[in-house]
């Protein structure tokens, strides 16, 4: 009786060390604790009070056919850095555990075969029975655990052995899930904090006049992705310098401006959407808007991707800051262009009084008289009410045009029938403000584009001292008033219409026409009739200064031909040759002619 009575004893010793054990466990359930150290005093806790003298928890991770130790106790064992931590997952029990779900014993592990690697191991760490039971868990990776326990001497393990193990490993399962959502809600919280903060951060910095480029820099590093923004009341693309040398980003410019454009061709300011947002941007558009007017869209690159509740709340913020950004660039634009504005008329008109004063109000908003500069006229070639609708809409993306095209020393004035730009470029070759040259050229172009049709640009000479500019404003005036006589396109200076600008621009638009008609229309029309050429002989002999033989080389006919056709003109036409006055009139009626005929060919 009394061996029976000793197992009794035994028995009900290691039930209760085995409760022991799986009351500290459920005790760490409750624990408010980080994954690693509660994964590490679980594997304490097992072998504390049970007959098992080593455990370890593992993932198992498939992708890679390994199997990672998370945790192990082993009192005996020295963890080195150079210790295996992982293992092949195709020779370990481990993966026959998680194909059935069931524990796997090994009674003698030294002379196991079936596993070489725990083989190996029981010999180095003198371990003899190992189970190993699922841990109907994952870890922060999402992989499958397991848990496995080992003993020194080799022991039976029987049905209520398993039943404790497989208690801790759902015990150790629920305090593994717990780590989880706390883990989940520390990360919320602390997403939620650095919301909130970067939110207030980036609002400051809108609000200290940051430029936009250094705002977007900021944003970019709140989202993690690379942005753009379309600001409708300049008609401009925005980017942070980095993302403006971007290639890739750069390749993805052209599309967002043809968008900007059909947004500004949209009927009502309110609504003005360019539709769903184009594969090839790959990402997601925000519309920016001021009191239900949309001012622009925030373009946020790259491959879309799902966002939690807090990401949506930033990207909100985001939205809201870069809408205030684009407000106060207006708020800012219009005041300073209102004093800029009054000033430039002062200039143009001569309504300075004192040198002085205009020098320092100039330099106050930023126009900086002192150094040369030129006036421009912009032609706007539309209705009344149609112009006065699209000033008000593209004053600002004018200036901006100009400013970014001449280093930012431009003012865009309003007129109510064209623009007046002054301009000082810090950089130009000799050659930068011919008509031919490339950067008017371009400049004419994207003016154009925003006005939906071609225009002129009207460009004085250059102006030194404060005095030049009435001149200028006037010579503005005489250049557009015959370019639009004339038809002209393009690029504009006085030069063009050569030595007799100022009568040209004297003389009445009827006047003009009607002098033509009278002096040159009724030879071209003798001409047409008769297959001669007298009119091409009038051009080219007042081109060569009445000058007989040098007319009849250039025109390869004799002398005498020449003779009999000019005598032929003074015959029927009644023009005098020897007189200066008629020879004056028919020189200013050519000159008309010529300055037409590029209108005589536009399309």
């Amino acid at each position: 009786m009394i061996p029976s009575v000793s197992r009794s004893s035994a028995t009900a010793e290691r039930s209760i060390l085995q409760l022991t054990s799986l009351a500290e466990v459920a005790k760490l359930v409750n624990a408010s604790s980080d994954l690693g150290t509660m994964l590490d005093r679980i594997v304490l806790a097992i072998c504390r009070y049970t007959q098992w003298d080593m455990s370890s928890i593992m993932s198992i991770d498939e992708r890679t056919g390994r199997t990672v130790l998370m945790a192990r106790y082993d009192p005996l064992f020295m963890d080195v850095p150079t210790a295996p931590r992982t293992w092949d997952l195709a020779t370990s029990p481990a993966l026959q555990v998680m194909r059935t779900g069931k524990p796997v014993i090994l009674l003698d592990a030294q002379n196991d075969t079936n596993y070489p690697f725990y083989q190996e191991d029981a010999r180095a760490r003198n371990y003899s029975t190992v189970v190993i039971a699922p841990l109907p868990a994952r870890d922060a990776y999402e992989r499958q655990m397991v848990i496995a326990v080992q003993s020194k001497a080799a022991i039976d393990v029987d049905d209520e052995a398993l039943e404790f193990l497989l208690t801790v490993s759902h015990l150790a399962a629920i305090a593994v899930e717990k780590a989880h959502k706390l883990a989940e809600e520390r990360a919320l919280s602390d997403h939620m904090r650095r919301t909130v903060e970067t939110a207030g951060v980036l609002m400051k910095l809108v609000l200290s006049d940051s430029s936009a480029s250094h705002v977007l820099e900021v944003v970019e590093q709140l989202l993690g992705r690379k942005v753009c923004v379309t600001d409708h009341s300049a008609v401009a693309v925005l980017t942070s310098e980095a993302t403006g040398r971007d290639p890739a980003v750069l390749e993805l410019l052209p599309p967002v401006r043809q968008r900007l454009d059909s947004a500004l061709r949209a009927p009502t300011h309110g609504s003005r959407s360019a539709g769903a947002l184009p594969p090839f941007l790959q990402g997601r558009e925000q519309q920016l808007d001021v009191d239900g007017a949309i001012v622009g869209s925030l373009y946020i690159l790259g491959e879309a991707s799902e966002v939690d509740a807090l990401d949506e709340l930033l990207v909100q913020q985001v939205q809201f800051s870069v809408s205030v950004l684009l407000m106060r660039s207006v708020v800012r634009f219009n005041s300073l262009a209102e004093s800029q504005s009054t000033l430039l008329e002062e200039l143009a008109l001569g309504g300075w009084r004192k040198e002085e004063d205009v020098r320092l109000r100039a330099a106050a908003v930023g126009v900086h008289i002192g150094a040369p500069a030129y006036l421009a006229v912009v032609s706007l070639p539309m209705q009344d009410h149609q112009r006065a609708e699209w000033l008000e809409q593209h004053h600002r993306a004018v200036s901006f045009l100009v400013s970014q095209a001449f280093d930012k020393s431009a003012v865009v004035m309003i007129r109510p029938s064209e623009l007046l730009v002054w301009f000082s470029p810090s950089e130009s070759g000799p050659d930068a403000f011919r008509s031919d040259g490339p950067l008017l050229k371009v400049l004419c172009t994207e003016l154009g584009r925003l006005l939906g049709e071609s225009t002129f640009l009207c460009i004085s000479d250059r102006c030194v001292g404060i005095a030049d500019y009435a001149a200028a404003w006037s010579a503005c005036q005489r250049m557009s008033e015959l370019s639009l006589r004339f038809g002209r396109r393009g690029v504009v200076h006085e030069t063009d219409f050569g030595p007799d600008a100022l009568i040209l621009a004297a003389l009445p638009h009827d006047g003009v026409r009607k002098f033509q008609s009278k002096v040159l229309d009724r030879i071209a029309a003798f001409d047409e009739r008769n297959g001669s050429e007298l009119l091409p002989t009038v051009e080219s002999f007042m081109i060569c200064n009445c000058k007989l033989q040098r007319c009849a080389d250039a025109m390869s006919i004799h002398v005498t031909t020449l003779r009999y056709r000019l005598e032929r003109v003074r015959e029927l036409f009644g023009i005098d040759f020897e007189s200066a006055d008629q020879r004056f009139s028919l020189q200013l009626a050519l000159r008309i002619r010529a300055l037409e005929a590029p209108a005589r060919h536009t399309p």
